[in-house]
Formats: C-alpha cells, sequence, structure tokens
C-alpha cells in the first residue's frame, strides 16, 4: 500500500464493528485502521476484474446452494455444460443435509466468466457466489 494516507469516515452497524475489533484483536492486527484498510484492498481486487472490458481471465467461481431446492442440481449442471469452453474442472461437496459447495475453475474470454457468473447468480437457492478471478 502507499505510504500517503487519506483518513476518511465509515458508518457501520454496531455488531459488524464488534465483529471486526473480535477479530483484530484475535489476530493481533495493529489497528482498525489497518483492518479495514486491508479490507477495502480485498475487495478492490475481488472485484476490479468485473469493471475490464476485454482480454483473458482465469480463476475460481465458489457456488454454495441449498441442494434440496427444486432443480437447482439439474440447473446448474446444464449452465455449466454451455460453458465447456471456459470450465476446466469442477469439485463438489456436501456440506450438510442441506448444503452443497461448488466449486469451478475458469480459463478464457472476461466477457465468456462474466455471463457465466452472471447466470449462476441468478438461479434461485444460491446463497452465495465468490470469484477468485485474476486477468492474464
Amino acid at each position: 500500500m502507499s505510504r500517503t494516507v487519506v483518513k476518511t469516515g465509515v458508518s457501520l452497524p454496531r455488531k459488524l464493528v464488534e465483529d471486526l475489533d473480535s477479530i483484530i484483536k484475535k489476530l493481533g492486527l495493529p489497528s482498525r485502521s489497518h483492518a479495514v484498510a486491508e479490507a477495502v484492498l480485498r475487495y478492490v481486487a475481488d472485484y476490479s476484474w468485473l469493471l475490464e472490458k476485454e482480454g483473458e481471465v482465469a480463476g475460481a467461481i465458489g457456488v454454495l446452494y441449498e441442494h434440496d431446492r427444486p432443480n437447482i442440481a439439474p440447473r446448474l449442471t446444464s449452465i455449466q455444460h454451455e460453458f465447456l469452453d471456459i470450465i476446466k474442472s469442477s469439485i463438489h461437496m456436501h456440506l450438510d443435509e442441506h448444503r452443497c459447495l461448488e466449486l469451478i475453475l475458469v480459463h478464457g474470454r472476461l466477457n465468456k466468466v462474466k455471463e457465466l457468473v452472471k447466470k449462476l447468480e441468478s438461479i434461485p437457492g444460491i446463497l452465495i457466489t465468490k470469484n477468485i478471478i485474476v486477468k492474464l
């Protein structure tokens, strides 16, 4: 990070600040500012690829979902079959009686990866997606 610092204010829910302070203490971080700066840095890294217009990317898309929702597994499979040109591998894990985690490894054109993420996020029953994508 740059040595030049800009002071800013952020309003957060009390519970979130309490959780943050607890993590800061347990990890031995130097300050709340340090933790927030690190979180913002990670946020920028996580989402900056979405601002790109073109290029080649690679990475992983994590999909947490409720497997007992009607048609969710067939829909996930169908969507993955639409993107065989960019999906290099996938791993499926049963977390408990109701939830599964799918990890999809991708490599290809940026716009195709964006399209895949958008389709996955539109499926009812998807709890969260987490993308780790890097521009090549």
